[in-house]
């Protein structure tokens, strides 16, 4: 397990394998979404999350880095009264 930030100021905190990201890990990225699921060599893979920052949750399938789908599974509400 370990963390490694990028130049851009996303994130990166999960299990490596030789300095690369492998396993599960978690992305967080410079616009306040983090992604949830499985790397190989460096790349996603396998089924995993996206979640934005205002709440709304993806189911998306990687292959290779490559996202082969994306399903909104929830829509965050909001409550125009800010409260």
């Amino acid at each position: 397990m370990g963390i490694c930030y990028h130049s851009n100021g996303s994130r990166y905190e999960g299990e490596f394998v030789q300095n690369r990201k492998q396993g599960y890990g978690e992305f967080y990225d410079t616009h306040g979404g983090v992604f949830k699921g499985f790397w190989e060599n460096d790349k996603k893979t396998g089924k995993g999350y996206y979640i934005e920052s205002n709440g709304n949750l993806y189911e998306e399938k990687w292959e290779d880095g490559k996202l082969l789908s994306k399903i909104k599974v929830f829509v965050a509400m909001s409550n125009k009264n800010g409260s």
